[in-house]
């Protein structure tokens, strides 16, 4: 306690320092310093530094270096109730204990110990993974062996000497815990021998995490150490394999492993693209194939869709009982975020990441809270797993990213200062935002990935949305559904391709499906680009067959015919297109009732098919695949030979 102080000085100088210091025996300062909220090395005790005067490190001094006089010794062990001495340590009789290890363990505390004459000194030991305490020797005889010895009523100087040896044992290497394997993969089985002989391997194989075994290889020779199998035709995961000496003892078990059958996805990832009128909605069906043996799993959604989900809002408490947080929000339709991770990166030690569970479904327009204390968990918050140290006014730097389950970068935010790099797929524009408020939010739905994204403000609506972000956020116009789905060995799935042009202008618009799957052969996610053109819904006129109008007046009405119409299932139509005789090219194309073109091709007119009117033929067949009866608009863009523009267009059925 100096009265000269005040606790409103943090600068811990002579001339501006704390009414009342909190010593903290390591010395660090981490209280002062934020870094955190105190921990085991902080504490004053018995075998560690049980000393607090003018010459002990941190010391007694005054503030302005000069000696303070106090004396704190003799501290106890700690409990409930310590105990320590004031005042005068000249006379207190010490003596030293010294403690040394071999290599492969550890013995706290080590090293030259002063222990204060008549009291006691506890000892742990620990040895490393796969080795045991071998010898304990206090002042060079030999002591029964255990983790902790305890030193009474010291009256002498004393040695402690602590000998670690391997530990004999039958290890298994691998497979590993969490290990997957397909039906039919090679898995590679090894082990290792410590301190003991063996008269042969047998290895046994479980699918119940242990509870009965079948023998899988022949009996191994005790000289080797390894063995290649294939894996049997099975699913579990809740595999283990026993490693064992031909007599049954020892024997060990590996970690828990998976094996599944292996899926096979099979689908058109060729290019799709649909045709429109303004302000329609259309669905067309997208066909996914399992040929594999095992189950397939599928998640579907658009590329557009997942930059869509957003950091929404940081929260920094302005004390550290406040609650430092971060919120996500989906301005688009319902995802799949299983296995996506939420990752921040901070100057104070507190960096950390947290990962989505399994069948995690962002709701459309929903939020979803992480914060920094348990006590905040619900349907739409969950803990981050680490108390972090965010404070506005503390030279914090902090940056924050979403990535998917394939690690890919969906959204990402930093802070001036901060010297985190965001992943390939964003393109972080400028400086870092400015950490000026206990919140920073996004102002709108509208993702530059730059600071003018963010604003400031000292009322958070976290859980909430940011003011009138939802004002004017578009439509999706792709949407797929069901978001996932599980598809049987020799099946075939389906997922609707929802097209909305209610709100988009005429032109021409992208977007990429993406088809997230556990076929191990095959990229995840599997990308099918998608072109959607709309148009104005006069721009195409049904069952005209007018003549085009030319510069030099109308000419000869062209013919365009089907046959036949309708037309059966499995069978060709048969489009014949008889010049109006002053054609120089043309362009078939023929949409189907969601408006896809299922047919294109390009012709130029000869002097001989045109101006005499012979007939161009062309044949198509209708995919199988599609059931049901379905109406197909037929399409000849014409350019004259003048330059002028002619549409001719007709309807086929099919039964």
């Amino acid at each position: 306690v100096d009265r000269r102080g005040s606790n409103n000085y943090e600068q811990r100088t002579a001339a501006q320092h704390y009414l009342v210091s909190l010593e903290q025996a390591d010395n660090l300062f981490e209280l002062e310093l934020r870094k955190n909220q105190g921990n085991r090395g902080d504490l004053f005790k018995a075998g560690y530094k049980n000393r607090f005067d003018d010459q002990t490190a941190p010391s007694a001094k005054w503030w302005n270096g000069t000696n303070s006089g106090m004396k704190i010794y003799n501290m106890s062990n700690v409990s409930d109730t310590m105990s320590f001495s004031i005042g005068d340590t000249n006379s207190i009789k010490r003596y030293q204990v010294t403690i040394s290890t071999s290599d492969h363990g550890t013995v706290s505390p080590t090293g030259a110990i002063q222990v204060v004459a008549g009291q006691s000194l506890r000892l742990v030991i620990k040895p490393d993974s796969g080795y045991q305490i071998d010898e304990i020797k206090i002042n060079g005889s030999t002591t029964t062996v255990k983790d902790t010895i305890t030193l009474s009523n010291i009256n002498s100087n004393q040695t402690v000497e602590v000998q670690f040896a391997l530990k004999a044992a039958l290890l298994c290497l691998s497979p590993s815990e969490g290990d997957l394997y397909y039906v039919g993969d090679t898995m590679y089985i090894s082990w290792q021998l410590r301190g003991i002989t063996v008269q042969g391997i047998e290895l046994s194989f479980s699918t119940n995490n242990g509870k009965t075994f079948t023998s899988i290889t022949d009996a191994v020779s005790s000289g080797e150490n390894s063995r290649l199998w294939i894996t049997a035709d099975v699913e579990s995961d809740s595999c283990r394999l026993r490693i064992a000496d031909r007599d049954g003892s020892p024997s060990v078990l590996s970690d828990i492993f998976s094996i599944r059958r292996k899926p096979q996805i099979s689908v058109n990832d060729q290019p799709m693209t649909f045709t429109i009128a303004k302000g329609q909605t259309v669905t067309n069906t997208l066909y996914v194939k399992n040929d594999g043996t095992g189950d397939l799993a599928i998640s579907a959604t658009t590329q557009k869709q997942i930059r869509r989900v957003l950091i929404n809002e940081i929260s920094m408490g302005v004390t550290t009982q406040d609650a430092d947080a971060i919120e996500i929000w989906n301005s688009g339709t319902d995802i799949d975020i299983s296995g996506w991770k939420v990752s921040w990166d901070d100057n104070k030690g507190t960096s950390g990441s947290y990962t989505f569970k399994d069948g995690t479904i962002l709701k459309s327009g929903s939020t979803f809270t992480l914060y920094d204390l348990e006590n905040y968990k619900s349907n739409s918050s969950d803990y981050m797993g680490i108390n972090v140290v965010w404070r506005t006014n503390d030279f914090l730097e902090l940056s924050v990213l979403i990535t998917d389950r394939n690690g890919n970068g969906v959204d990402f935010v930093k802070s001036n200062g901060s010297l985190t790099s965001p992943p390939e797929e964003i393109d972080w524009k400028g400086d870092g935002i400015e950490l000026c408020s206990a919140f920073v939010y996004r102002k709108n739905f509208i993702d530059t990935d730059s600071s003018i994204d963010w604003g400031c403000t000292q009322n958070g609506t976290l859980k909430e949305h940011n003011n009138s972000q939802q004002n004017n956020v578009p439509t999706p116009f792709l949407v797929l559904s069901p978001l996932s789905q599980s598809i049987n060995r020799n099946s075939t799935g389906n997922y609707a391709i929802n097209i909305d042009a209610s709100k988009l202008e005429s032109g021409t618009y992208y977007d990429t499906i993406l088809l997230y799957h556990n076929d191990p052969l095959k990229p995840s996610p599997q990308k099918i680009p998608c072109q959607i053109t709309v148009h104005e819904p006069s721009s195409v006129k049904y069952n005209r067959l007018a003549a085009p109008e030319t510069k030099n007046g109308s000419a000869s009405a062209a013919q365009l015919s089907v046959v036949p119409n309708p037309v059966n299932a499995g069978q060709s139509i048969n489009i014949w297109y008889s010049p109006a005789g002053n054609e120089r090219y043309g362009e078939l194309a023929i949409f189907n009732n969601i408006g896809k073109c299922q047919y294109h091709q390009k012709v130029t007119f000869s002097i001989s098919n045109s101006s005499v009117r012979n007939p161009i033929h062309f044949s198509w067949l209708p995919d199988k695949i599609i059931k049901g009866s379905e109406t197909y608009l037929i399409r000849m863009n014409v350019t004259c030979k003048d330059g002028s523009k002619a549409v001719y267009s007709t309807l086929a059925g099919r039964k």
